[in-house]
């Protein structure tokens, strides 16, 4: 068997793999809808996902004396929410020239991973209309009108306490299913987050701590993120009751194929993800565990 030189191609496998070492780090660094929707893997042959909308309203089990019947939930009328999980992918080519020496990543590795993970953000916080599949931004049962965040003078809004009184709302409308002492997580647009830093509560004096400062002890996490409106921000409670992202296959990198049409090798870069929003409540495709505060003109 003839030796390998430094000039001779890669097989398939090993191209995959250097493909999938350059542009894993910088798919990984781009998943910001993962904080909100935490991960959970199952079999990569699965096509749906669907579960039992959760009918009940009481949070705390009853206390049952020596003999009596237990409540079954089971026995409840439930609805059925069934999702199909869906493909993001990009395509990656090389030429044979670029192959035949061994030169199989170029800086479109990088972009075209960045791209997938994208498209997995905008999944989770906008949704998918044509495909029946609800983002962040579909799933409010709360929704409140903030004040003008522009408006920084004695009369103007005030962002904690916009934001405060929506965690209120929120509690007021589950009925306290979820509970305010439970994580709760702040998504901001980025540009409004970085306002919110120069935003004083005193704004004459330029005293005390900022809006942002105030606003960070009130909540478990921030989380900022260009795929919202500026002009809206959404509080949640968070952890995998409220809502996961399920993966059916994480980013995969195929073994790349030779097309004689093109005298190019071609591989594809894809994962299989359901954003899922657990719902709660009596509206359909709503959660009371997510309420939005809208018109803050920032």
């Amino acid at each position: 068997m003839p030796r390998r030189t430094e000039t001779q191609p890669k097989t398939p496998r090993e191209a995959a793999q250097e493909i999938k070492d350059e542009a894993l780090p910088v798919w990984q660094n781009e998943l910001k809808g993962r904080h909100i929707c935490p991960p959970r893997g199952v079999a990569s042959a699965t096509r749906e996902y669907g579960y039992d909308k959760d009918q009940s309203s009481e949070d705390a089990a009853p206390i049952i004396a020596p003999g009596g019947d237990i409540p079954r939930d089971s026995a409840k009328a439930k609805e059925r929410i069934i999702n199909t999980i869906h493909k993001i992918a990009k395509g990656y080519s090389i030429t044979m020239e670029d192959w035949q020496v061994g030169d199989v990543v170029d800086r479109t590795v990088r972009k075209l991973s960045r791209d997938v993970a994208l498209g997995e953000n905008s999944l989770i916080f906008s949704g998918d209309g044509d495909l029946e599949i609800y983002g962040l931004t579909d799933v409010p049962a709360v929704s409140e009108s903030g004040s003008d965040w522009t408006d920084r003078s004695d009369t103007g809004g005030t962002p904690y306490t916009d934001l405060i009184d929506l965690a209120q709302s929120m509690d007021d409308q589950s009925g306290g299913r979820f509970g305010m002492t439970e994580d709760m997580t702040l998504v901001l647009h980025s540009n409004t987050a970085k306002y919110l830093k120069l935003w004083y509560q005193n704004e004459v004096e330029k005293g005390g701590p900022t809006a942002m400062e105030l606003i960070s002890g009130e909540f478990d996490n921030i989380l900022t993120t260009r795929e919202i409106e500026k002009t809206s921000a959404y509080v949640m409670h968070t952890g995998p009751e409220i809502a996961e992202l399920i993966v059916a296959d994480d980013f995969t990198v195929e073994d790349p194929q030779y097309k004689n049409e093109n005298q190019r090798y071609e591989t594809n870069m894809y994962q299989r993800v359901l954003p899922v929003f657990y719902q709660y409540g009596d509206t359909s495709a709503q959660t009371e565990a997510v309420a939005e505060l809208t018109d803050l003109h920032s």
